[in-house]
């Protein structure tokens, strides 16, 4: 019988997870415990199975002779249910790695499926629009993923218990865990580097619109011819004598921001094609959909340089008629 439970024990390895749970159930009409053999009972059977040694050996006292063999039932059984408890455990250990493994491919399955509508969405942006529609729906991806997270977690925390108990295979239950780990990891770092373009593409397009926006105003305005030389009659009674110097002093303010601003608009530009180029490399079949974008970056970059180098002309030439006219008021 003990051979017989070893024998199945080196079974369960490989079993099916009903069979391993039909097997935990205790047989119909008994309890979850063995049936308690009595010592009248045990002695019939002892001199059943005896009844020739003790009738050859006439010298032993009978009452000891049942005694010996009642000890040794006892301990057979002791063994035997040790045994029982041993294959118990490990009926018990073998549903709950199957159980795990089952939870395993359930997570690997949904994480798949991330990677799969990462994959599908699009992770190209040419307008401030359309990088503020990637961003929400980077959004509610995020909020959707998380209940695989939950479960990618539930699975490591319950590997970790199987290895704390001192599961049989140790080796299957680490890797179940690591490759739930691994997976996970992957998808993690996808979703950092498409939100990293999402936010770089909406900080591009949202900066040169500002910038070039500026650069127009700016340009308006330097173009205004506005007489700053005059006196007390033009400016009026409370100007000061050496007005045009604050003016200078602005004037210089506004150079140096708005050639601030356009170093970050190129910088934020970039950053996007950075990202862009890292997530069409990571993402299968997205190479061909980099032109378009890369087009447009180019695209407002030349605008804004033109913008940049029509508005340096003219701050220069307004710079110029305020030197003059702050001559002219002092000297």
């Amino acid at each position: 019988m003990e051979d017989d439970l070893s024998q199945q024990m080196g079974e369960f390895d490989t079993e099916d997870l009903p069979l391993a749970e039909l097997r935990l159930q205790p047989p119909r009409g008994q309890g979850p415990h063995h049936e308690t053999t009595s010592p009248s009972t045990s002695s019939t059977r002892a001199r059943s199975c005896c009844s020739v040694e003790l009738l050859c050996d006439r010298d032993v006292d009978m009452a000891t002779r049942v005694q010996d063999l009642l000890e040794f039932l006892h301990e057979k059984q002791q063994e035997l249910d040790l045994a029982g408890e041993q294959h118990r455990r490990h009926l018990e250990q073998c549903v709950q790695l199957r159980h795990l493994q089952a939870e395993v491919k359930q997570v690997l399955g949904w994480i798949r499926n991330g990677e799969s509508m990462l994959n599908a969405g699009l992770i190209t942006a040419s307008s401030l629009q359309e990088a503020e529609q990637l961003q929400k729906e980077h959004e509610q991806f995020q909020h959707a993923i998380e209940k695989t997270h939950q479960s990618a977690l539930q699975v490591q925390q319950k590997a970790e218990a199987l290895l704390q108990a001192n599961h049989y295979d140790m080796d299957t239950i680490r890797d179940c865990a690591e490759k739930v780990a691994d997976h996970w990891q992957q998808l993690m770092l996808k979703m950092e580097d498409r939100l990293k373009l999402v936010n770089a593409s909406v900080a591009f397009y949202k900066t040169s619109e500002q910038v070039c926006s500026v650069l127009e105003s700016l340009e308006q305005e330097y173009k205004r011819e506005e007489d700053w030389c005059g006196g007390a009659d033009k400016l009026g009674p409370n100007c000061e004598s050496d007005h045009v110097t604050p003016m200078i002093s602005k004037h210089q303010e506004q150079k140096e921001a708005f050639l601030k601003a356009c170093t970050l608009a190129r910088r934020n530009a970039d950053v996007f094609l950075k990202y862009l180029h890292r997530n069409s490399v990571n993402m299968p079949g997205m190479l061909s959909h980099v032109k378009a974008p890369e087009t447009q970056v180019k695209n407002i970059l030349n605008e804004l340089l033109q913008r940049e180098n029509r508005v340096l002309h003219f701050w220069t030439m307004r710079k110029r008629r305020l030197d003059q006219c702050q001559q002219y008021v002092v000297f």
